[in-house]
């Protein structure tokens, strides 16, 4: 009896250690968050494809930052009611925060459709070669104290 006790415990505590892995990040990203289970956090093109923050991107080429996150935000009437902001710095000089959800999210949306969550960055001619971006990103739950906050690093290469 001692064995199977012992084995039921061992599944329960390696089941419990999975669910509490830290998130998958992108190369160049830092993230806090409390309240959210978070996947991943990945950088992409518009067709998808992974950015490498090492090679200098074109600054016409908007890049995405992806949130996949498992759970946490709290279902209100069949809908969850995410907010998002970003801010951006251009050599450390701090250019615009932009609150991203505005009227987007003011309806609610899907709880499935809050698993997968992106936030754009698009900047055009007010970009010198070499420029250093960083991308503070933040989402949080309207209905609960869930949030997540994070930055991304990159270089661009001007027009």
């Amino acid at each position: 009896m001692k064995n199977i006790i012992f084995i039921l415990f061992t599944v329960t505590f390696y089941t419990h250690a999975i669910a509490q892995s830290e998130p998958k990040l992108a190369k160049n990203i830092t993230l806090t968050y409390k309240g959210f289970k978070i996947d991943s956090i990945a950088v992409t093109d518009t067709l998808q494809n992974p950015i490498n923050p090492n090679i200098s991107i074109d600054a016409s080429s908007p890049i995405l930052i992806w949130c996949f996150i498992k759970s946490g935000f709290k279902v209100v009437k069949k809908k969850v009611y995410p907010g998002a902001s970003r801010a951006v710095t251009i050599d450390k000089k701090y250019i615009k925060d932009y609150d991203i959800a505005g009227n987007f999210f003011k309806d609610g949306i899907k709880p499935n459709a809050s698993k997968q969550l992106s936030i754009m960055v698009k900047l055009k001619d007010i970009i010198k070669n070499k420029s250093a971006i960083t991308v503070a990103f933040s989402i949080w739950d309207l209905n609960s104290e869930a949030e997540l906050k994070g930055t991304y690093t990159y270089t661009v290469k001007s027009l």
